[in-house]
């Protein structure tokens, strides 16, 4: 019975060399290859961007296209008819009010602060 060979993990050997750096080279290996790999997603996003944009046509966007003959515009809707004359408004009265207990009384005088030269 033939045992399948297992293929090695290419990465083993990164991870081996990884874990034998110190500290200080542990953090620059990541922030190197963390800013490689933005680099190369914001080429290939600009890569399809332009793509695009090669494929599109922007001056459709701002063509004006010359209205079409369609023959004489339709007839202005009817006028509406006169108006008759307008119905009376109604008018309400207002319910009588019921004397309030100062009605008929004097108003009393108001009083006024004195003057800065009175006594």
């Amino acid at each position: 019975m033939a045992t399948a060979k297992s293929t090695p993990d290419p990465f083993d050997d990164v991870r081996d060399a990884f874990a034998d750096l110190g500290t200080s080279e542990k953090a620059a290996f990541v922030l190197e290859a963390t800013f490689e790999t933005l680099g190369q997603a914001l080429s290939e996003t600009g890569r399809r961007a332009a793509s695009v944009l090669d494929d599109l046509d922007i001056d459709s966007w701002f063509r004006t296209w010359e209205p079409q003959d369609v023959g004489a515009p339709p007839p202005p809707p009817p006028a509406p008819p006169p108006a008759s004359k307008p119905a009376p408004k109604a008018t309400r009265k207002k319910p009588p009010t019921t004397p309030k207990k100062t009605a008929g009384k004097p108003k009393p005088p108001t009083r006024r602060p004195p003057a800065d030269d009175e006594g």
